[in-house]
């Protein structure tokens, strides 16, 4: 109460020792209190990645408090993170919005999963969305898929979409081998 001016650097040192004691959701908290959006930014892209402990809810309460649509315009990987959220959630009007965001921030990796910017992870909300037919559902996850790196905790889901746009036009051999090979991603990450 009498030294305000120590509060932010009291939030760094406390998400400091959160971070490095394993409890990224306390860092996150911390971080954002102190004013660090990069920071809480990073933090919140790597606890809400799929195959992340944190639950869903969690993540949607995270994104709402993030901020206002110009500070997403500059967290990309928020934003698609987002976006994601929304797309899951049923809720296309909004993902489509927070799309519209990530795809205005400048390029911030790289990104937890190690992709070097968030154009992956906005494909893949892409290809989830599938808006414009299965053809271009197809092309939006070899998007995602190409920009993603071998480990990513994104890669299992890309495939899964890459196989259902086959699937959807017909080319079920291929839809096949692209289902077991997210089957093999997501059992090399210990998702399945």
């Amino acid at each position: 109460q009498h030294e305000a001016s120590l509060v932010p650097g009291l939030h760094v040192r406390a998400a400091d020792w959160l971070e490095a004691h394993g409890d990224a959701e306390g860092a996150l908290v911390h971080a954002r209190a102190s004013g660090d959006a990069g920071r809480a930014g990073r933090i919140l892209t790597t606890i809400g990645l799929p195959g992340s402990s944190a639950a869903p809810g969690n993540v949607e309460r995270w994104l709402d408090a993030f901020g206002g649509e110009a500070q997403l315009e500059t967290h990309g990987a928020v934003a698609a993170l987002g976006a994601w959220v929304h797309a899951l959630r049923g809720r296309p009007e909004d993902a489509e919005r927070w799309l519209a965001n990530a795809e205005l921030a400048p390029a911030d990796g790289p990104l937890p999963d190690g992709s070097a910017s968030p154009r992956p992870w906005i494909a893949l909300v892409r290809a989830a969305l599938c808006a414009d037919g299965a053809g271009q559902m197809g092309r939006d996850a070899e998007g995602a898929l190409a920009g993603l790196p071998p480990e990513s905790a994104w890669r299992p889901t890309a495939l899964v979409l890459e196989g259902v746009s086959q699937a959807l036009r017909g080319e079920r051999d291929d839809a096949d081998a692209t289902f077991a090979a997210a089957t093999e991603a997501a059992q090399r990450r210990g998702d399945a």
